[in-house]
């Protein structure tokens, strides 16, 4: 099939919502380019204590999407994931209770580093297809839509024009440049609560759109492994029950711990940002744990636990909605950039993966090709029907389900 006679789908962000969108396009039979503002993550070291973001807590909302693209990439993620039966609430006078999510059927949440997701989603796009190319280090500037066309930010200190392509086919391989703006069919912004894709479907189209802060901050800590001897089990790396999403609660604030294979704990400290704001010293949040968290404090060390609430950054946590998600046929917001949630319910990530479950169903059920039609740019009515019919059944979900993760 020619290439001019295939329709084309720019996605902004190759988060893991995004890497799963481009590879659900692509086995539809799409030409996808993907735009990326950050680095290749290919080649970084995914060691939990070089990895500063929140665990996930995969679920079967999350492993469903998966395996609606691929199956095996499910299976795949699931053999680096640890299982998590239940809750373990850390009580303030040292007492460990246990409350198992299913106890009758033992259903699990799974815990998975965020960017080794995204990794093993990146890796499995296939950058050797002429249908596939994959931009790092290029960021949306702006879209013209009566043409279709997008224009990318050039590199500071560069001029329009000197984005590089960072995949690996052909014509990279080659060294040739990309132009700094591409034609689309459909762009599809996976770019997260600041998305530039909104931003511009907003100058066009009537969109409603909400955000709001809650008064807490979140700051990302790290509890090592055990140091055991290789001939030791497994469970003697970990200083708490792995298979539990261990809590602190304290009324208005709580810590959280979710596992990693070797052993250590993702920890997140949920706190109001007037809790916090004034520990100072280091002698001031010493004494913030020792009183709260006294527990914690001795499994990842004095030493190591204050210097990572001291120097991590505090993190704020946003609800944001926007509706409709799309723009004719032209566009459509997935993951954070239509529906950014809190995540006390644990399911923002998985509702950004579901989406992409979702959209898949629209196009199938309204049938829409992946080969042009001769009717111009505003000719695909298959496609518009889908993104409309996705932007209104999914939009309710979304709504209620923002509602869930902010009140629990």
């Amino acid at each position: 099939m020619p290439e001019n006679s295939t329709k084309k789908v720019l996605i902004v962000g190759a988060g893991p919502v995004g890497s799963l969108t481009a590879l659900t396009f692509h086995k539809r039979g799409w030409q996808v380019e993907i735009w990326e503002g950050r680095e290749d993550p290919r080649g970084t070291d995914m060691t939990p204590a070089n990895l500063r973001s929140i665990n996930l807590a995969i679920s079967s909302r999350g492993l469903e999407a998966l395996r609606s693209v691929d199956p095996s990439l499910a299976d795949g993620l699931l053999g680096q994931a640890i299982p998590m039966k239940g809750r373990m609430i850390h009580h303030n006078d040292g007492r460990q209770e246990s409350q198992l999510y299913d106890p009758a059927g033992g259903q699990c949440i799974n815990s998975l580093p965020r960017p080794l997701l995204n990794l093993r989603l990146i890796q499995a796009l296939p950058t050797d297809s002429d249908r596939m190319k994959l931009r790092f280090e290029t960021k949306l500037d702006r879209i013209d839509w009566r043409r279709n066309i997008a224009y990318a930010r050039p590199k500071k200190g560069g001029k329009p024009g000197e984005e590089l392509a960072q995949g690996t086919n052909q014509e990279e391989k080659e060294g040739k440049q990309d132009s700094d703006s591409v034609e689309f069919d459909l762009v599809i912004g996976c770019d997260g609560s600041w998305s530039k894709v909104r931003q511009e479907m907003m100058k066009v189209e009537r969109i409603d759109f909400s955000q709001s802060f809650i008064q807490h901050a979140y700051i990302e800590l790290h509890m090592p492994p055990n140091e055991v001897k290789e001939n030791n089990d497994n469970d003697a790396k970990f200083k708490i029950d792995q298979h539990h999403l261990h809590i602190w609660p304290r009324h208005s604030f709580m810590l959280i711990g979710l596992p990693n294979q070797d052993g250590s704990f993702t920890l997140t400290l949920f706190a109001p940002f007037t809790s916090i704001e004034h520990l100072k010293t280091r002698e001031q949040a010493e004494e913030f744990f020792q009183e709260h968290f006294p527990t914690a404090l001795e499994w990842v060390g004095k030493d190591r636990l204050i210097e990572d609430f001291m120097k991590n950054p505090r993190g704020k946590l946003v609800t944001i909605n926007a509706s409709p998600s799309h723009h004719d046929s032209k566009a459509l917001l997935l993951g954070d950039s239509s529906h950014s949630m809190v995540p006390f319910y644990g399911q923002g990530l998985n509702c950004g993966l579901e989406d992409v479950r979702v959209l898949g169903c629209m196009l199938e059920k309204n049938n829409v090709s992946s080969v042009k039609s001769s009717g111009g740019l505003d000719a695909d009515a298959a496609l518009g029907q889908a993104l409309s019919e996705y932007s209104e059944i999914r939009g309710k979900d979304l709504e209620a389900i923002c509602e869930l993760a902010m009140e629990n």
